[in-house]
């Protein structure tokens, strides 16, 4: 019986984890660069003739570029209109340098109000908030920009991409993290560092190990042979100790990567409100099962017993 109750206990844990794996899978959205990140892996020992051939199989455009890189340009929402087209840039080497897109220019105004935000207030603005403030701004397409606070140094700039949806591989957004801190984070550190004692170091945090580590898978699987390949610590956040008579307000300071499609559809809070509204909904069919289930005792012995046949 102990056995049947472990069997049972175990299947429900596998079958949640097959369900949240189910839902990380589907709210990712395709990449859009991803096939030009794979053919230009194929590219190794193939001459301008032959490489060309390989992206016009895949139906993109290869261009040679000055310092021995070269580009690739992928098809956009529409085959009509090449100005939605994506340009990829990569060095000599086959790496990925940046990304040539219509709407960069509009994302990084609007980088420029989420920078002057910071500088005033010291904070990043909520998503309501950094939606206000791109009201005014428009995409080549004319739709209005995205904005979506992740964490307290991360957030995200979104265009719809001339297919006008949201959530699609045509979409065009900027993944910022903050490097600047604020003076309530500061302040924040400089009390950790004082109860951990002045010969205490700083700690990381289960999140930046994990980012380190997926930095780092990223970084090895990208690198060539012979490269000087990149170690585990490169990829943790600097930590320098901070002292109370030196916290003042940070200049708006960060690191953007660009991408075309790749992203998420739930992000931040959503993701945990997901789950959260998921237990509670259960929660609350168990507790309607519980109220309309009425259980029966059976006790052994209890059985009507058969009559004995009467004694001739």
């Amino acid at each position: 019986m102990k056995s049947v109750i472990m069997a049972l206990f175990l299947m429900s844990v596998s079958l949640g984890n097959f369900f949240t794996a189910a839902v990380n899978h589907n709210i990712v959205m395709p990449d859009a660069i991803a096939p030009a990140l794979e053919l230009a892996a194929r590219f190794e020992g193939e001459s301008t003739e032959g490489r060309e051939k390989l992206a016009s199989d895949a139906m993109m455009k290869y261009t040679e570029r000055d310092g021995g890189g070269f580009s690739l340009v992928l098809q956009g929402a529409s085959s009509e209109d090449a100005s939605d087209d994506v340009q990829v840039l990569f060095d000599a080497d086959g790496k990925k340098e940046s990304l040539v897109l219509a709407e960069t220019v509009v994302l990084e105004q609007a980088l420029d109000l989420i920078a002057t935000h910071w500088n005033e207030k010291d904070r990043l603005p909520l998503t309501a908030d950094g939606n206000v403030l791109f009201s005014q701004l428009k995409d080549p397409w004319g739709n209005t920009l995205r904005y979506q606070l992740i964490s307290r140094q991360n957030f995200n700039i979104s265009s719809d991409g001339a297919d006008r949806q949201q959530h699609s591989e045509f979409d065009a957004w900027f993944e910022v993290s903050v490097s600047s801190q604020s003076v309530e984070s500061q302040q924040a550190q400089a009390r950790q560092q004082e109860a951990q004692g002045p010969n205490a170091r700083t700690e990381y945090t289960w999140l930046d190990k994990r980012q380190a580590e997926i930095g780092l898978e990223k970084a090895l699987s990208a690198s060539n042979e012979g490269d000087d390949l990149p170690v585990y610590e490169d990829f943790l956040p600097l930590r320098e100790p901070i002292v109370a008579a030196d916290i003042a307000p940070q200049p708006f300071s960060s690191e953007v990567r660009t991408h075309v499609g790749g992203a998420t559809t739930l992000q931040g809070a959503p993701y945990f409100w997901f789950f959260t509204q998921l237990m509670l909904g259960t929660a609350i069919a168990f507790m309607l099962v519980a109220y309309l289930y009425r259980p029966k005792e059976y006790i052994q012995g209890d059985d009507p017993q058969p009559e004995k046949p009467a004694a001739e």
